[in-house]
């Protein structure tokens, strides 16, 4: 009798529906969260570059700077910036970073938010090299959030 009873159960098929259907219902809830929190908080897709036109405008031993104009284009968060000046270009070792991209002296704007848009200039101090009068040096300006390159250029350092 044991054994007729133990071949029904296993051919009974009656709670396997119920079962099937809670785990279908809680998948379809958990799939449906996740695409409602992509939405709500961003798909977190890679962060683009700004597209703007830079113009070295000056680059001076006087105290180390150099000078940039925004021609147009997208503005540029100063505080997302890395600029990287080479002041004798086929130097070793004489690549140094300035930092970020700053306001100008006597600026308006200033602190995190401060950006810089077409018709402005900007400027960088080199803090970790001296610039070489009458040397070519190379300025580059990285986007750090998008890990870009958003400027390169040369120009010739003037006292």
């Amino acid at each position: 009798m044991m054994n007729k009873k133990t071949l029904n159960l296993k051919n009974d098929k009656r709670a396997v529906s119920p079962v099937i259907g809670v785990i279908l219902m809680v998948a379809i809830t958990v799939i449906l969260a996740a695409v409602i929190a992509a939405f709500v908080f961003g798909f977190g897709g890679p962060t683009t570059a700004p597209q703007a036109s830079l113009n070295l405008v000056s680059a001076t031993v006087t105290g180390n700077r150099v000078t940039l104009e925004h021609q147009g284009g997208d503005s540029i968060v100063y505080a997302n910036t890395q600029v990287i000046i080479t002041p004798d270009i086929g130097t070793p070792g004489t690549k140094g970073s300035g930092g970020i991209l700053e306001y100008p002296t006597g600026s308006y704007e200033a602190g995190a938010t401060a950006v810089f848009e077409p018709g402005e200039h900007a400027q960088n101090s080199v803090a970790t090299t001296t610039l070489v009068l009458g040397q070519t040096c190379k300025v580059e300006i990285f986007h750090i959030p998008s890990t870009k390159l958003i400027f390169t250029g040369t120009i010739t350092t003037v006292a």
